[in-house]
């Protein structure tokens, strides 16, 4: 399970707060690192977590992520669109003879379709609030002062 520890800097509704860790060495390998909501020199991040046990602002926290969580983020947003285009290419391809157009064209376009709208099913997928909740990390435990 990933790790890590931080700050409580602010406190949302519904058991969210916003956690500001500093970045890991575990960030580094992560392909995902750039697109986190880094602040001042890319050291410090934010993180919006679930928070169970009612820490408070100010409170330094652990917060967790299940490593299976992390792997099917990774698989959801990397491999799936990947495999859709996969197969549009290849239903272009197999369509193109029966529709009469070029087999390069048609691959292309279907392909590029079924990229597409793999990101819409994912974005449909993760838009439901207990989706949303699974992927969030979440708070387990109060550091001592």
């Amino acid at each position: 399970m990933a790790t890590e520890e931080g700050i409580i800097i602010r406190i949302g509704d519904n058991s969210i707060a916003w956690v500001k860790t500093v970045r890991s060495s575990a960030c580094e390998s992560c392909s995902a690192r750039h697109s986190c909501s880094t602040q001042d020199s890319g050291k410090e991040m934010e993180v919006e977590a679930f928070n169970p046990i009612a820490a408070k602002e100010g409170d330094r926290v652990v917060i967790r992520m299940k490593t299976s969580t992390l792997l099917n983020a990774a698989f959801l947003m990397y491999i799936v669109p990947i495999l859709f285009m996969l197969a549009g290419a290849l239903i272009g391809d197999g369509l193109s003879s029966s529709v009469g157009m070029d087999s390069v064209l048609l691959s292309t376009l279907t392909g590029l379709s079924s990229f597409i709208l793999s990101f819409v099913l994912i974005r449909y997928k993760t838009g439901r609030k207990e989706v949303r909740d699974r992927y969030r990390p979440r708070i387990i435990r109060i550091c001592p002062s």
